[in-house]
Order: structure tokens, then C-alpha cells, then sequence
């Protein structure tokens, strides 16, 4: 095959030239792929169809002519009008002639619509089916195979071939079909053919035009010997009658009125079908829609709309003619040619078309409808005269006619050459104002291109290739489009960009009839986002995807219209994404999980849309690159919020210049992405705090809009009245104003207590407006008052006669508002939290990441907030609290509680403010009212507004916020200050040793208190056992500070006094009877050690704990005397603990009883968390004393489960909510304090109550006293 020649030489090459010699396998490889190419030569040479030519056609006549000059010559042009035959004819003349063997002939079409339909024409003719030996690719379809000898394909698919194929190596043919329309694609393709040909003389070119200017491509296609040959081939016409239909008033005309009665003028005419020419697919609807109840006679005609996007289905339609029934195709200038529709007898010419045409000065890519030139309303007229005579319908008149130009403009004399200049330098092809095209593009649209293409990086100052250019290169997607992917992958937003970018490649697939407007509007602002048009893409592709994923084909269709979307935009738009994926894949770029990050999304956007970007102006005007003026497009979700920067994709000019497809982006983005586009000068004026007076910007522009400003000069020496201005605005009201004037204080003050008792309240009459302040000093201050230099000297004059001119007044702010009290204890200036009390500040600015509540605290004192004491705010709040939480419920619980604000009212004057969480005591409250369990999974944080969740901040050393949010869990994971971590130890010099092993403290207090960033936190001097020795550190929780330092002090009595107390331990009466029993016993040390910890916490530690050196002296002298008593008090506990545990322990290994199984886990769980590593010294004395009659109520319960099981199972489960109780408590605090301890041991008497009543408890219990005893647990938690 043509195309594997190159490749196998290479390889024969270095086969031949290898260092080492080429290996029988690697001879044996290529002789494989030689075979195989050549296997699919003979196999395509094989199935070469027989050629029979359809003798009715003008071009049959010619064929012998057609396939000399071919075979002689590398270029031929063959011209003739649409219906000569010529594009279905001369494939079958080169494949007559042996081409397409070798090479596929390449067949190029302007559009996939006629690449598909004369591919299925010529399959017919050829007798094949179609996508074997003909075939076709267009965009996301390729119906061909390694067999196709004949592949149809529009001009576009074939340059986005070239660099893959720079040789186009996979043709031995190429027919480049309808090249008159001079599209931007055939204009590049005959110039990049051109170079080509004296590298490829195998290649041969076939040009087909209508009769225009036929002779430019011949003389382009000029050799020595002369141009390239042209072969004239008349089509089958009939003389055709123009008739003139101008309208009478071309100010207001009426195109569907003027259709309508044209077309009966045609129909009273004669027989034939009648084809109308329209510009735009709108146009199109509405006439159909006035022409479908048109009759003439008894005769009813079927309307056919015909359109580039129309489905295959219908496309096909119109070319299957009806036999029975006149048609009224209404078509774009798709049908001028390439297709012929059939059976056309009358055309009707509006005359016009949708052109695109691009303002190098606007950088607006223009889609007006304009006159069409004569060359177009001649082939127009074409189309009828094809079966008989015709009649053409120009409405317009033959003045207008002669005045319009001879050719449309080809395509690249109205088109940002960015892309072809990027192919151009990418292909290495030189200068492309040396490249060979057929019309030398105009020198300003050239500049616009490079402009363009170095507004992208893609070329630098030079004009010289970047690595982004290369990449860009590489994209066969439009280069902004290209930018915006490299961008995106950048920013980690590829896969948000990919959906995004493939419907920035279409048209929008949301559509909005003229006739139901609102309808679709409603039906779409489901897809709107408040400040970007790009983001709506996501939600609309999200719906389309979840549609999609729940719907068969047929609802789907009807899903789609019933939400005004076109199903055919959608599923290219799914194409596209995928083309898109499949491109960067390739590229070896990286699609991660969506995020939908807002920032990193705009600014990947904003790389290929830098000179769309646009600055809110006045009236609702836009101003963009270059002072152009722009409206928002009315079709935006951001067309009432009007944001004060934008981006657009487009610069729509129809009747205003609009911004379509628009974004919200912060100015700050711009300078890092534009920094070889940014322009510096001086603009706006603004107050600095730093210098105390206004001074003038320097201002960094991008396509002259002002995108950073930087301090210049003071702006009084050069607009007094500014100054003026800034200084009343940002000096005196906003208190910038560096000064000790009294006035100012004065004046901030009473402001701050408003303002301050208006946050409180979240009262909008108290807040006050600047301009209130502003109009205060703006009525008393004289005009000559510009700086603060001005302004003190007039002030030392007027105050010694009225000192109190500048003073402000409520009433100069407020008028006649009451300004009310506020009760401190409804809003306290201080939270209590259990270890503190951490000042509180008000703010009332919704949207403000501080809104409501804020508190400062430092690092250290994270671990000092409770989120449960927070979620409570302050009383004063509560009401508000209490209704957002019940307005959060589901639908279905919130509607029991109406009216949700007295019910709110009411529940919160029953609360018990602070006690426990907010949420478990609102669920029950609620559960109460209504009879209904509401759970506390029920509400639905997200929805609370974030007011009513407390703002910390998180300040450093010095005073700078570290971090900041309405999260505690977050904060302290943040900042590796985890809750459950137990006491932090707080970093002070003064109260951190190590390695004590003596009392050498001269004052050892219980707590101090030390500030932090300027917060007052208590802390605790502790002593820390460490075994060896003990030091002290300063923790921030008393009650685990207070079992810590007893520890410490424990160890430091041992390591006095060890002699006597192990000689204590050593006489003990029974000791080896505890050892023996104490040998499965949990415990790190011999049991020894564990009771001279025992007898030194017993005797010593009881005590208060010594505060000095002298008060340590006289706490051992004490303790000394206690000993003798601890050693009576562990001779009886020991003993009896030990036996118990002995004989509970021998109980449930017996109990094999597989009914008994619950009951013994149970029981094997209770004797593991009272039996904790150490607990002889762990566990307070007070509950310590009574672990022999606990385990002996083991055993009795032992004893009592034969026949007594089913009350046993039921009195577990009362235990079991209990147990469960503590034990969560436990690990959400990882320490007990006083009542969470109490709770947990009176479980302990619950279960002698219940299971060995005969042991007796120490105190009164049951569940009622238990439950009480938990709300107080919940105070302290």
C-alpha cells in the first residue's frame, strides 16, 4: 500500500545499517508487514467494482476526455453547474482508470450532509453497501474500512488529517469537490496541495467548481508547461424565467407574507416542487409555521425544512420525492449546492444569508445577514430547470441585483487566520505570507491572527513558535478552545473543561422559541448559576446525563423537548466531549474526579479568552478590550446581577453588540494569566491607610482596562475636591484618619455602639449607612478642606469657639429610630466555657465571612472550646437558633410544628440553655410536641444560615489569623489540635522541667493564667509521672490536670519514702495468697509496685496538695503518720478484692452454657473495664472500695442465671443503654470528669440492684436517679 512504502524503506533501512546484524525474527517481522500490505493491495485490487456510467448525465459524454487528461496531468479542473453529474461521476472515472488501489480516493465535500448523501449515491451506483467499498468520515462517524476504496469526507476532516499524513500518504487520489465556496479549509488545502505535489507526482488532484472564476484555480495550479487543465461540462439546464418580486416597503417587510403568497403565485403556476431559499434556521421554523395551513385549490403541500443540523432521518426526507403531493422545501444555502434536490421546478430567493465575517478592530466575529453576491442567486437559480422549465422568484428587485457583488468573498478574507497561522508555523511551512494560497489574506487579518495568537502564548514577540504554540498545534481544536484544555489541565480542572469546551464548540442546546419564550426561559433557569454561564454547562450536562442514564431513547426525546433543549445539540455535544477526552488522553493529560472549583474553572477559561474579558461601565454597559462597548446577553444568568468583571466566550454583534456565554471573575486573576499583555498608567484616585490622605493609582491595563492599581502620588495637589472626598469618605468616616482629635473617637465610638447593638440585634434601621457619616462631615466641613493638613489647621481654628462642631449626634445618623436597650445577659460579651471565658464579637453583614458570632482564641486554646457549648450561642439568639434548626427539617417533620416561629418561641423558652447539645435537647423537646420521634440526623445543617454557627479565629503569637471558619472538628484537624488528644501542654518556660525527682518548688499554684495573641487562657502547673522521675508541665483541662499532678505527686512521695513503704508491703499479712491471685490481673508492674503506689496514694495524696516548700514538708510529715492506717485499709481491701476477683474469674470460665453466652460476655466486658490496666491507684478510693462487692456480684449473678435467665436478659438490656452511655461519653473525651465518673459507677449499683440484691448498694438507684444523674453529665460535657 501507498501509505506503508515510506515507513517499510525506513525500516528495510535500518535493518540493513544496524550496528549489530538484524536477527532472522527481526527479517522475519518485516517480510510479515511487507506481505501484509501488499495482501491488502490485492485484496482492494480484487474487489474493484464494475463501472457503468449513467448516460442521462452531461459528464458521461466527457469521461474518456476526463480520464486522458487525469492520467496525463497531476491537476485537473473540471467546472461545471450542480446536476452535471461530476460529483458522483468522477470517482467511478478514477477508479475506472486503476486509482484507489493503492490509495484511497479521497472525495471532499464543504458539508457532512453532502459528504453522506453522495457517498450513499455513489455506493448505490457501484453496487456496494455503504461503508465497504465507498464510505465516508465526517465528525464522530467513519464509515469506512481497510477495503473502502472511495471515501467521502468533508474538507476539514482532510486537513485535520495533515499532520498526521503530511504526505497524505493514505491517498493515491484526491477530488476536492465544490471548491467555488472558497471555504477557509479548501482555501488552506489548495495551498498546502500545491506544496505538496512535487513531492507526491504519484498524487493526482481533481479540482470541481461551479463556473466562477474557474480560472484562478488553474492558473494556482500553474507547471512549466502551463496551468493545469480545465474541463468545462454544461449541466442539464432548461431556460428558466426570473421573475422580480421586490417588496413594497423594504423598511418593515414581511418575509413569511411575502413567501406565502409567492409561493401561491408558483403553485397556481404549474406542477413541480418549489425550493426557498432562507438565511437562518429561525427563519425557517417561522415559515413553516405560517405555510403549513396553506392551500391552494384542494391541494395541500407538504412542507420540508432542510438545514445543516437537521437529522439524517430528515434530511432524507427531501431528497425522496412524493409523487402524490407538491413539496415546499425550505432550506439554508446548504442547498445552493453539492446537493441537488429533486423534482424542483420553482425556486423563491429571499436573496440573503447568514455570512460570518471578523472586525480585527472589534475582535467580534460578526453573523449578519447579508445580501448574497450574483454568483450565489445564480447557483440559487440552478436548482430549478433541472427537469423542465422553471421559474426563479427573486424578491428583491433587479436593480439590487445588478448593484451586489459578482463572488462571495472567500472565506479567509472574513476569518481570524489565528488558526491557519499556528498550522502554518506547526508544519513548518514558512511565513504565511509566503504560503501559497489562492487569495493572499488581507495584511490587517493577518496581523489580527498573530495578534490573537500571541494574546495565547502560542507565539512571542517575535513571532516565533512557543512550547504552548507547539502544543496548541498539536489540538485540532480551535486555538482559544486549545488554550483553555492546556489551562485546564494545568489547574485540575481538566474534566470541568472538557464539558465546557465541547459545547463552546456548538451551538447552545438550549432553545428558546420566539412563541415561548418564558416558558423555556423557566424550564432553563434550572441550569442557571448565579455568576457563571460556563457553570450552567455542568448542571445542563448533568441533567442531560442523568436523563440519560434513567430514560429509554423515546422518553429522553420527549424529555428534552419538554425542557426546550435540542436532543440533536446534546448528543453532539456528547460527541464533541468525547473527541475532546480522547485528544487529551492522548496528549497524556490527566482527568481527575470533578470538584467544580469556581477559581481554577474561570481562570483556565480566561487563557483563551483574555481579549473577551469586559469591566462593568455605566447604564449597564460593558467596556472591553479597546473601549468597545457591550450589553450582557438578556439570555444570561447574570443579566440582572451584572457583576463588575466578566469574560465571554462570544462578541455577538445582531442588533447590539452583546456578551454571550458570561462569567463573573475577579480582576485579581488577570494580571498573572496576561503578564506579556498588561500596559501600565495612572488612573483612579483611592484613600491609603499607610500614607493617611489620597493619592492616585498607577493602574496595570489589559487591552487598555484597568486591572490593578498601584499608590502614586497625593491626589489633593491634583483634584482637591477628591481628596476631599476620599479623606470624608475613608479618613473621618471609615476612621482611617491617624489623629487624636476627640471628635474622631467621639464619632467612631458612637458609631461602634450602634453598629455593635445593631449586630446584636441584627437590626437593618441600626446599621448605619456610610453615607449617612459621609453627608455629616460633607455639610460641615468647608470646601478648602482636602487633607489632613488642611483639616487640622481649620480645626484648632473654628473648635476654640465650638468644641464640639465635629461632634456627631445619634439622631445625625439614625433620624428618628429609637435606638432601644439591649440586655447583657441576652448578649454577653463573653462565652463560658468550662475551662474559660472567651470574648465574643457581633457582626451584622450577611455574606461576611464573620456574619454574627466571631471569637478570637489562640492555638493553644482550641482544645478549650466546646462545639457543644458554641452551638448555643448566646440567649439572646436562641429564638433564632431554635426556628433555622426546625426550618431545616424535612418537609415532611417540619410541617407538625406551625407556625414554625411561635413554635420556635415556645421550645426555647423550655430549653435549658448550655445544657448538653442543642440538637439532642431540641430533638426531644420537639419529639414531645408533636408525638413524633425527631432524631437529631434530622436536621439539615446545610441549611442553617452560617450566622447562627459561631466564627472562630484562630490567631498566632502575634495576633495574625492562622485560620478562620464556623467548624471546630475542622479547625483542630486544620491545625493538628485534635480533641480527643486529652490536655494540651502549653508552651511557657516557666512551668516546663524535666527529670524531678525531689520537691524543690518555692510556689507551685493550682492554676495561673497566661495570654495568647491577647487572650487570657488559664493553665495548670502539673506534675507528670514519668516512673523514674516526674515533670512539670502547664496544661490547659483542670480535672485531667488534677489526676495527672496526683500521679506526679505520688511518684515524688515514692521515690522519698521507698525504703519504708516496700518493707510495708514486704510484712503484709496474706501477701503471697495476692500474689498467687493477682497473677491474671491486668497490670504493666508486679503487684508489689502497684501496692506501694497503693499505700504512698492512700496515706499521702488524700491530703491537699502541697503549694510550697514548707507545705510539702508538713504534707509528708502527715502522710507518714497515715501509713500505718493505709497498710490496715489495704490489708482488708486487698485481700477481699483478690478473692472475689478469684472467684468471679473461676465462675465464668465455668459457665460453658451456650444459652448463658450473652449474659457471660456481658459479664466478661463489666469485669474488663473495672479491672483497667493499674486501676488500684487509676480509680478514685471512693469507688475503689466497693470493686470486692462488685465482683462478688459477678458470681452471685453466676449463681442466680439457672432458671432465672429471662429476667436476666431483660435486666441486661436496662444496663446495656447505660453502660453504652458512659462508654461513649469516654472515648468522645478520653478522660472522666467528677459526674461522668459518678455515672458510670452508680451503673455499677444498678446491676447490684438488679442482679445480686442481697449484696446491698451504697447509695439509692435506679434508672430515674440515673437519667437525672446524666443531664447532669451533659452540663459538663
Amino acid at each position: 500500500m501507498l501509505m506503508d512504502r515510506f515507513q517499510l524503506r525506513r525500516w528495510r533501512k535500518r535493518l540493513q545499517k544496524s550496528k549489530s546484524p538484524a536477527t532472522e525474527e527481526d527479517w522475519r517481522e518485516f517480510h510479515e508487514a511487507v506481505a501484509s500490505s501488499a495482501d491488502l493491495r490485492d485484496r482492494r485490487a480484487a474487489h474493484r467494482p464494475r463501472i457503468e456510467f449513467d448516460a442521462s448525465l452531461p459528464i458521461s459524454a466527457r469521461v474518456q476526455e476526463i480520464s486522458e487528461t487525469v492520467r496525463r496531468h497531476q491537476v485537473v479542473v473540471v467546472c461545471g453547474e450542480t446536476g452535471s453529474g461530476k460529483s458522483t461521476q468522477l470517482p467511478k472515472i478514477c477508479l475506472q482508470l486503476g486509482r484507489g488501489i493503492e490509495g484511497l480516493i479521497g472525495h471532499t465535500q464543504p458539508r457532512r450532509i453532502a459528504a453522506r448523501t453522495i457517498a450513499s449515491r455513489l455506493a448505490q451506483e457501484v453496487n456496494t453497501p455503504l461503508g465497504d467499498l465507498v464510505g465516508y468520515k465526517v465528525r464522530f462517524t467513519d464509515e469506512t474500512k481497510p477495503t473502502t476504496l472511495i471515501k467521502l469526507m468533508t474538507d476539514g476532516m482532510l486537513l485535520a488529517e495533515t499532520p498526521k499524513d503530511r504526505f497524505l500518504e493514505q491517498y493515491d487520489t484526491l477530488i476536492l469537490d465544490e471548491a467555488h465556496e472558497r471555504s477557509l479549509n479548501v482555501d488552506f488545502l489548495l495551498g498546502y496541495i500545491k506544496r505538496l505535489l512535487p513531492k507526491r507526482p504519484d498524487l493526482r488532484i481533481i479540482i470541481t467548481s461551479a463556473t466562477i472564476d474557474v480560472d484562478r484555480f488553474s492558473r494556482h495550479f500553474s507547471t512549466p508547461s502551463g496551468p493545469a487543465p480545465v474541463i468545462e461540462v454544461s449541466g442539464r439546464m432548461y431556460p428558466v424565467e426570473v421573475r422580480w418580486r421586490p417588496p413594497h416597503n423594504e423598511e418593515a417587510v414581511d418575509w413569511q407574507r411575502a413567501i406565502h403568497d409567492t409561493a401561491v403565485e408558483a403553485m397556481r403556476a404549474g406542477a413541480g416542487d418549489i425550493l426557498v431559499f432562507l438565511p437562518t434556521e429561525r427563519d425557517i421554523r417561522e415559515t413553516a409555521k405560517r405555510l403549513r395551513g396553506l392551500r391552494e385549490g384542494r391541494e395541500t403541500p407538504i412542507i420540508l425544512p432542510l438545514y445543516a443540523r437537521l437529522s439524517i432521518a430528515d434530511q432524507n426526507k427531501v431528497f425522496q420525492p412524493n409523487s402524490s403531493k407538491r413539496r415546499i422545501v425550505l432550506a439554508t444555502n446548504v442547498a445552493e449546492s453539492s446537493l441537488t434536490v429533486p423534482n424542483i421546478t420553482y425556486v423563491i430567493d429571499t436573496g440573503t444569508a447568514r455570512l460570518s465575517r471578523y472586525s480585527p478592530r472589534s475582535k467580534v466575529q460578526h453573523l449578519p445577514i447579508e445580501r448574497v453576491s450574483q454568483a450565489s442567486a445564480n447557483q440559487r437559480m440552478g436548482r430549478c430547470g433541472r427537469l423542465g422549465p422553471g421559474v426563479c422568484f427573486r424578491l428583491y428587485s433587479e436593480e439590487d441585483y445588478v448593484t451586489r457583488e459578482a463572488f462571495t468573498p472567500p472565506e479567509i478574507r472574513r476569518t481570524n487566520l489565528a488558526s491557519v497561522i499556528l498550522q502554518t508555523m506547526a508544519l513548518r511551512l514558512g511565513s504565511i505570507d509566503a504560503f501559497p494560497f489562492l487569495d493572499t489574506p488581507q495584511p490587517e487579518k493577518i496581523r489580527d491572527g498573530y495578534k490573537t495568537l500571541y494574546e495565547l502564548g502560542a507565539i512571542d514577540d517575535r513571532r516565533e513558535l512557543t512550547r504552548l504554540g507547539k502544543q496548541l498545534a498539536r489540538m485540532p481544536v480551535d486555538p482559544r478552545i486549545g488554550r483553555m484544555i492546556l489551562a485546564a489541565d494545568e489547574q485540575d480542572c481538566l474534566t470541568e473543561m472538557l464539558v465546557i469546551a465541547s459545547a463552546l464548540e456548538l451551538h447552545d442546546p438550549r432553545e428558546r422559541p420566539p412563541e415561548r419564550q418564558q416558558a423555556a426561559d423557566a424550564a432553563h433557569a434550572r441550569f442557571q448559576h448565579p455568576r457563571s454561564d460556563f457553570m450552567s454547562f455542568l448542571s445542563l450536562w448533568d441533567f442531560h446525563r442523568k436523563l440519560k442514564s434513567d430514560l429509554s431513547w423515546s422518553r429522553l426525546r420527549r424529555a428534552c423537548a419538554q425542557s426546550f433543549l435540542n436532543y440533536n445539540r446534546l448528543r453532539e455535544w456528547g460527541d464533541v466531549h468525547r473527541q475532546l477526552q480522547q485528544l487529551t488522553d492522548q496528549a497524556g493529560m490527566r482527568r481527575r474526579a470533578r470538584r467544580d472549583d469556581y477559581d481554577a474553572i474561570h481562570r483556565a477559561l480566561l487563557t483563551g479568552l483574555l481579549s473577551n474579558v469586559a469591566m462593568k461601565g455605566d447604564k449597564h454597559q460593558y467596556t472591553g478590550a479597546g473601549g468597545n462597548k457591550f450589553f450582557l446577553w438578556p439570555g444570561s444568568g447574570l443579566f440582572e446581577k451584572k457583576p463588575a468583571w466578566t469574560v465571554a466566550a462570544e462578541l455577538v454583534e445582531t442588533t447590539k453588540p452583546y456578551l454571550r456565554t458570561v462569567a463573573e471573575i475577579n480582576v485579581d486573576w488577570l494580571e498573572p494569566l496576561a503578564e506579556h499583555l498588561v500596559k501600565y498608567s495612572y488612573s483612579e484616585p483611592h484613600w491609603s491607610k499607610k500614607r493617611a490622605q489620597a493619592m492616585a493609582y498607577e493602574k496595570v491595563t489589559l487591552f487598555g482596562l484597568p486591572i490593578v492599581a498601584k499608590r502614586h502620588i497625593p491626589l489633593a495637589a491634583v483634584d482637591g475636591q477628591e481628596a476631599r472626598r476620599l479623606l470624608i469618605e475613608f479618613g473621618l468616616a471609615g476612621g482611617e484618619l491617624p489623629t487624636r482629635a476627640a471628635f474622631l473617637q467621639h464619632n467612631l465610638r458612637l458609631v461602634a455602639e450602634i453598629e455593635a447593638q445593631g449586630a446584636k440585634q441584627r437590626d437593618r434601621e441600626l446599621v448605619i449607612e456610610p453615607w449617612l457619616i459621609e453627608q455629616f462631615y460633607d455639610r460641615v466641613l468647608p470646601d478648602d478642606v482636602v487633607d489632613p493638613k488642611s483639616l487640622d489647621r481649620w480645626r484648632r481654628m473654628v473648635e476654640s469657639d465650638n468644641p464640639n462642631v465635629l461632634k456627631m449626634t445619634a439622631s445625625d445618623v439614625l433620624g428618628d429610630v429609637d435606638l432601644g436597650q439591649v440586655d447583657d445577659k441576652d448578649f454577653p460579651n463573653a462565652i463560658e466555657m468550662p475551662q474559660t471565658a472567651v470574648p465574643i464579637e457581633y457582626l451584622y453583614e450577611p455574606g461576611d465571612d464573620a456574619d454574627g458570632l466571631s471569637l478570637d482564641v489562640p492555638r493553644e486554646g482550641l482544645s478549650q472550646l466546646s462545639e457543644r457549648r458554641l452551638s448555643w450561642l448566646v440567649p439572646g439568639m436562641l429564638d433564632q437558633k431554635v426556628l433555622a434548626l426546625i426550618k431545616s427539617l424535612p418537609k415532611r417533620l417540619r410541617r407538625n410544628f406551625v407556625p414554625a416561629q411561635d413554635v420556635a418561641t415556645a421550645m426555647a423558652s423550655d430549653l435549658e440553655f448550655g445544657v448538653g447539645s442543642i440538637e439532642q435537647a431540641l430533638s426531644k423537646a420537639l419529639s414531645r410536641h408533636c408525638g413524633e420521634p425527631i432524631h437529631v440526623g434530622d436536621f439539615q445543617h446545610e441549611k442553617i444560615s452560617h450566622h447562627l454557627r459561631i466564627h472562630i479565629r484562630v490567631l498566632d503569637e502575634k495576633g495574625q489569623t492562622v485560620a478562620a471558619g464556623r467548624d471546630l472538628d475542622q479547625l483542630r484537624q486544620q491545625l493538628g489540635v485534635a480533641e480527643e488528644a486529652g490536655p494540651v501542654e502549653l508552651a511557657d518556660d516557666q512551668w516546663t522541667r524535666d527529670g524531678i525527682t525531689q520537691w524543690d518548688f518555692e510556689h507551685l499554684p493550682s492554676k495561673v493564667q497566661i495570654r495568647r495573641a491577647g487572650v487570657s487562657i488559664t493553665g495548670y502547673p502539673t506534675l507528670i509521672d514519668r516512673g523514674a522521675s516526674v515533670d512539670l508541665r502547664l496544661l490547659d483541662r483542670h480535672e485531667e490536670a488534677v489526676m495527672l499532678h496526683r500521679s506526679g505527686l505520688r511518684r515524688l512521695v515514692v521515690l522519698d519514702q521507698l525504703r519504708s513503704l516496700k518493707e510495708q508491703v514486704k510484712w503484709l499479712p496474706g501477701i503471697e495468697n495476692m500474689r498467687l491471685f493477682s497473677g491474671s490481673l491486668p497490670s504493666t508492674r508486679s503487684l508489689d509496685d502497684v501496692l506501694i503506689d497503693w499505700l504512698a496514694d492512700r496515706a499521702f495524696c488524700e491530703q491537699s496538695n502541697p503549694d510550697s516548700n514548707e507545705g510539702y514538708r508538713r504534707w509528708i510529715k502527715s502522710g507518714r503518720q497515715r501509713v500505718d492506717l493505709a497498710v490496715q485499709d489495704l490489708c482488708q481491701f486487698a485481700g477481699r478484692l483478690l478473692k472475689n476477683y478469684h472467684r468471679a474469674a473461676i465462675s465464668l470460665d465455668k459457665s460453658s452454657a451456650s444459652s448463658w453466652a450473652d449474659s457471660v460476655t456481658d459479664m466478661r466486658t463489666q469485669l474488663q473495664h473495672l479491672l483497667i490496666a493499674d486501676f488500684w491507684c487509676a480509680v478514685p478510693f471512693q469507688w475503689l472500695q466497693h470493686f470486692p462487692r462488685y465482683l462478688a456480684g459477678i458470681a452471685r449473678r453466676i449463681d442466680k442465671l439457672s432458671g432465672n435467665l429471662e429476667r436476666d436478659r431483660v435486666n441486661s438490656a436496662t444496663i446495656a443503654e447505660f453502660d453504652e452511655r458512659w462508654r461513649e461519653a469516654e472515648r468522645s473525651e478520653q478522660t472522666m470528669n467528677c459526674e461522668l465518673l459518678q455515672f458510670r459507677y452508680l451503673v455499677e449499683e444498678l446491676r447490684i440492684s438488679l442482679f445480686a440484691q442481697d449484696l446491698g448498694t451504697a447509695m439509692s438507684v435506679s434508672p430515674q436517679r440515673l437519667e437525672k444523674q446524666w443531664t447532669q453529665v451533659q452540663r459538663t460535657l
